[in-house]
Protein backbone atom coordinates (compact mmCIF):
# COMPACT_ATOMS: atom_id res chain seq x y z
CA UNK A 1 0.00 0.00 0.00
CA UNK A 2 1.65 3.17 -1.17
CA UNK A 3 0.26 6.19 0.71
CA UNK A 4 0.88 8.34 -2.34
CA UNK A 5 -1.48 6.23 -4.42
CA UNK A 6 -4.06 5.20 -1.79
CA UNK A 7 -5.04 8.58 -0.55
CA UNK A 8 -5.68 12.04 -1.87
CA UNK A 9 -2.66 13.93 -0.61
CA UNK A 10 -2.60 17.47 -1.93
CA UNK A 11 -0.46 20.52 -1.71
CA UNK A 12 -1.90 23.24 0.48
CA UNK A 13 -0.70 26.56 -0.91
CA UNK A 14 2.11 27.99 1.21
CA UNK A 15 1.29 25.70 4.13
CA UNK A 16 2.20 22.02 4.34
CA UNK A 17 3.75 20.76 1.12
CA UNK A 18 3.30 17.63 -0.96
CA UNK A 19 5.87 14.88 -0.56
CA UNK A 20 5.42 11.27 -1.58
CA UNK A 21 6.59 8.96 1.20
CA UNK A 22 8.96 7.08 -1.11
CA UNK A 23 10.61 10.12 -2.67
CA UNK A 24 14.15 11.24 -2.15
CA UNK A 25 17.11 9.07 -1.22
CA UNK A 26 15.54 7.34 1.78
CA UNK A 27 14.87 3.62 1.53
CA UNK A 28 11.30 3.72 2.77
CA UNK A 29 8.83 6.21 4.12
CA UNK A 30 6.97 6.55 7.35
CA UNK A 31 3.62 8.27 7.43
CA UNK A 32 3.25 9.55 10.97
CA UNK A 33 0.28 11.28 12.48
CA UNK A 34 0.44 14.16 14.93
CA UNK A 35 1.31 12.85 18.37
CA UNK A 36 3.78 14.37 20.77
CA UNK A 37 6.21 16.47 18.78
CA UNK A 38 9.12 15.64 21.09
CA UNK A 39 8.72 11.91 20.40
CA UNK A 40 8.70 12.54 16.66
CA UNK A 41 11.77 14.77 16.90
CA UNK A 42 13.63 12.05 18.81
CA UNK A 43 12.74 9.46 16.13
CA UNK A 44 13.81 11.92 13.44
CA UNK A 45 17.20 12.40 15.11
CA UNK A 46 17.63 8.66 15.50
CA UNK A 47 16.48 7.51 12.04
CA UNK A 48 16.15 10.64 9.89
CA UNK A 49 19.13 9.77 7.69
CA UNK A 50 17.47 6.47 6.71
CA UNK A 51 13.71 7.02 7.04
CA UNK A 52 11.48 9.67 5.47
CA UNK A 53 9.12 11.03 8.15
CA UNK A 54 5.83 12.57 7.13
CA UNK A 55 2.78 14.02 8.85
CA UNK A 56 -0.50 13.60 6.99
CA UNK A 57 -2.89 16.24 8.27
CA UNK A 58 -6.44 14.87 8.18
CA UNK A 59 -9.68 16.38 9.43
CA UNK A 60 -9.38 18.42 12.61
CA UNK A 61 -10.05 16.21 15.64
CA UNK A 62 -11.45 18.92 17.93
CA UNK A 63 -12.87 21.87 15.98
CA UNK A 64 -14.32 24.64 18.14
CA UNK A 65 -17.74 24.34 16.50
CA UNK A 66 -18.04 20.59 17.14
CA UNK A 67 -15.95 19.31 20.07
CA UNK A 68 -13.90 22.03 21.73
CA UNK A 69 -11.22 20.82 24.10
CA UNK A 70 -9.87 22.86 27.01
CA UNK A 71 -6.36 21.80 26.01
CA UNK A 72 -6.85 23.51 22.63
CA UNK A 73 -7.84 26.74 24.37
CA UNK A 74 -4.85 26.48 26.71
CA UNK A 75 -2.48 25.79 23.78
CA UNK A 76 -4.10 28.52 21.64
CA UNK A 77 -4.97 26.18 18.79
CA UNK A 78 -8.68 26.92 18.51
CA UNK A 79 -10.09 26.46 15.00
CA UNK A 80 -13.58 25.92 13.64
CA UNK A 81 -14.18 23.15 11.11
CA UNK A 82 -12.60 24.23 7.82
CA UNK A 83 -15.04 24.96 5.00
CA UNK A 84 -12.59 24.26 2.15
CA UNK A 85 -9.06 23.04 1.36
CA UNK A 86 -7.54 26.50 1.81
CA UNK A 87 -8.87 26.74 5.37
CA UNK A 88 -7.67 23.19 6.08
CA UNK A 89 -4.21 24.12 4.76
CA UNK A 90 -4.12 27.19 7.03
CA UNK A 91 -5.06 25.13 10.11
CA UNK A 92 -2.59 22.38 9.23
CA UNK A 93 0.19 24.94 8.78
CA UNK A 94 -0.63 26.53 12.13
CA UNK A 95 -0.51 23.14 13.87
CA UNK A 96 2.80 22.17 12.23
CA UNK A 97 4.34 25.51 13.25
CA UNK A 98 2.92 25.33 16.79
CA UNK A 99 4.34 21.83 17.30
CA UNK A 100 7.68 22.77 15.75
CA UNK A 101 7.70 19.73 13.49
CA UNK A 102 10.96 19.38 11.55
CA UNK A 103 9.73 16.97 8.90
CA UNK A 104 7.40 17.24 5.93
CA UNK A 105 3.65 17.63 6.21
CA UNK A 106 0.97 17.01 3.60
CA UNK A 107 -2.79 17.51 3.52
CA UNK A 108 -5.39 14.86 2.99
CA UNK A 109 -7.81 16.07 0.32
CA UNK A 110 -11.04 17.61 1.55
CA UNK A 111 -13.02 14.38 1.05
CA UNK A 112 -10.68 12.65 3.55
CA UNK A 113 -9.73 9.73 1.30
CA UNK A 114 -6.39 9.13 3.05
CA UNK A 115 -8.02 9.18 6.49
CA UNK A 116 -10.62 6.68 5.28
CA UNK A 117 -8.07 4.41 3.58
CA UNK A 118 -5.81 4.34 6.65
CA UNK A 119 -8.40 4.78 9.45
CA UNK A 120 -6.34 7.72 10.65
CA UNK A 121 -8.83 9.56 12.89
CA UNK A 122 -8.09 10.89 15.41
CA UNK A 123 -4.38 9.96 15.22
CA UNK A 124 -2.33 7.01 13.98
CA UNK A 125 1.31 6.24 13.34
CA UNK A 126 2.29 4.09 10.37
CA UNK A 127 5.52 2.67 9.06
CA UNK A 128 5.46 1.97 5.32
CA UNK A 129 8.23 -0.38 4.17
CA UNK A 130 10.35 -0.22 1.01
CA UNK A 131 7.78 -2.31 -0.86
CA UNK A 132 5.01 0.15 0.00
CA UNK A 133 3.39 -2.15 2.55
CA UNK A 134 2.30 -1.33 6.08
CA UNK A 135 5.02 -2.62 8.41
CA UNK A 136 3.54 -1.07 11.56
CA UNK A 137 0.19 0.50 12.47
CA UNK A 138 -0.30 2.01 15.90
CA UNK A 139 -3.48 1.74 17.89
CA UNK A 140 -5.70 4.81 17.83
CA UNK A 141 -4.00 7.83 19.35
CA UNK A 142 -3.21 9.59 21.37
CA UNK A 143 -3.60 6.88 24.04
CA UNK A 144 -2.76 4.01 21.68
CA UNK A 145 0.63 5.42 20.74
CA UNK A 146 3.55 3.32 21.87
CA UNK A 147 6.65 5.13 20.56
CA UNK A 148 8.89 2.24 21.61
CA UNK A 149 6.88 -0.08 19.33
CA UNK A 150 7.38 2.26 16.38
CA UNK A 151 11.10 2.46 17.16
CA UNK A 152 11.35 -1.33 17.26
CA UNK A 153 9.43 -1.62 13.97
CA UNK A 154 11.76 0.90 12.29
CA UNK A 155 14.85 -0.93 13.58
CA UNK A 156 13.47 -4.26 12.36
CA UNK A 157 12.59 -2.86 8.92
CA UNK A 158 16.04 -1.30 8.55
CA UNK A 159 17.71 -4.57 9.57
CA UNK A 160 15.63 -6.52 7.06
CA UNK A 161 16.46 -4.00 4.34
CA UNK A 162 20.19 -4.17 5.14
CA UNK A 163 20.20 -7.98 5.00
CA UNK A 164 18.93 -7.98 1.41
Amino acid sequence: MDPGSRGGLRCGGSGPRFLTPKSGQKRFGSALRLEQATTHRARLRQYGDRVAFLVVYITEAHPSDVWQMQSNIKDKVVFASPKNEEERAFIAGACVRKLGLKFSAVLDEFGNSTEKAYTGWPDRMYLIDSRGRIAYKSSRGPFGFKPQQLGAAIAQALAMQASK
